[in-house]
């Protein structure tokens, strides 16, 4: 099989590529044909994530770390796609993935890559290893994820602010007697705000009238004693 190419891709690649691409890149090479010019690799992510990187019975996020670790193998140029796969239900893929690990391989890399299909697949440069577009379900995913991102931040700006405005209105001598984060409407903040002046009106009238009762029950006391007198 492919020990030889294992050991050529660890010689020429080994510290130029994170460790966990490295893993998967001997796992690629290792189950190639050391006979062919440009060794490939097509038995998809699945069992990258298995037998390269030591998860067996991979599930998405499995999946996703594969993708994280073939990502700088693109980016530094050690495999080529010439072939990408569709993704299917289970989020894995069946792209072929050629490996440019010695210098046969980058001859026919370089032949390839004047051939009409190496000039298509040159002017669609890799984004993503999945080489595919992103499928349904890990769409909704990310459209959860932002909702709840974005859900998250409102809430949280708006205890923010709810904070600021109880502060204010504690600031102005108006307290609340709850600690809840609902607060009144405009119209229900006019109305409550005038009574403040309302309650120092009352008591005032009310130590007025006290002030009359005891004046006229003293003018009464005094005339008693002028007729006792």
């Amino acid at each position: 099989m492919g020990a030889t190419n294992a050991l050529l891709a660890l010689k020429r690649w080994s510290g130029k590529v994170p460790g966990a691409s490295m893993l998967a890149l001997t796992y690629m090479a290792l189950v190639s044909k050391d006979k062919d010019d440009w060794p490939w690799y097509g038995n998809g992510q699945e069992a990258i994530a298995e037998f390269g990187l030591g998860r067996p019975n991979p599930d998405r996020t499995d999946l996703r770390a594969v993708q994280r670790a073939i990502g700088p193998l693109l980016a530094a140029g050690a495999i080529t796609v010439d072939r990408a796969g569709a993704n299917r239900g289970d989020g894995n893929t069946l792209a072929r993935y050629r490996l440019n690990i010695h210098e046969k391989a980058d001859e026919e890399h370089r032949k390839w890559t004047e051939t009409d299909a190496g000039k298509r697949r040159a002017s669609k440069p890799v984004d993503s290893p999945r080489e595919t577009t992103v499928s349904g379900q890990d769409a909704r995913e990310k459209v959860t994820q932002e909702t709840t991102v974005s859900d998250a931040r409102d809430a949280r700006n708006r205890r923010t602010k709810e904070t600021e405005e109880t502060e204010e209105l504690e600031d102005q001598g108006i307290s609340g007697s709850s600690t809840t984060t609902s607060h009144p409407s405009r119209a229900e903040s006019a109305a409550v705000i005038p009574l403040d002046p309302l309650r120092r009106t009352s008591r005032a009238a009310q130590t007025m009238a006290a002030a009359s009762a005891n004046r006229r029950a003293a003018e009464a006391a005094h005339r008693a004693r002028k007729e006792t007198s």
